[in-house]
């Protein structure tokens, strides 16, 4: 697998993650706070102006360090809807869990051709 396949699964995972537990958050603290959201969509189009090396550097610098993500955390302003997060929350995990049986199987698939050949 290229390096920069690595990355982006790396920053897809992250983000899956860091959803799953905004929401989580979000749920503890309902009485509390008003709604965190996540917005990804500035490092996504950062990427996509980008040529394959020059996202390999971003991302292993963004991969990096885990305040890169909470940087991208931001208050709505708005009251916290419990089943909206559950939802959320529910929709992150299973996104998160398609990534790594999708990298599992490329995996598997590899593993098996490259026995193949010895």
């Amino acid at each position: 697998m290229e390096p920069v396949t690595i990355e982006i699964v790396k920053f897809a995972l992250d983000m899956q993650s860091a959803q799953q537990q905004i929401a989580a958050r979000n749920i503890a603290n309902a009485d509390f706070q008003t709604q965190m959201k996540l917005d990804y969509k500035q490092p996504l189009s950062r990427l996509a102006a980008m040529n394959d090396e020059q996202r390999l550097d971003y991302l292993k610098v963004f991969n990096s360090n885990t305040k890169n993500i909470e940087s991208l955390e931001y208050d709505t302003g708005r009251t916290i809807d419990l089943a909206s997060e559950n939802a959320e929350s529910t929709r992150a995990m299973l996104e998160f869990q398609a990534l790594v049986e999708a990298l599992n199987r490329r995996l598997s698939i590899k593993s098996l051709v490259l026995g193949a050949q010895k």
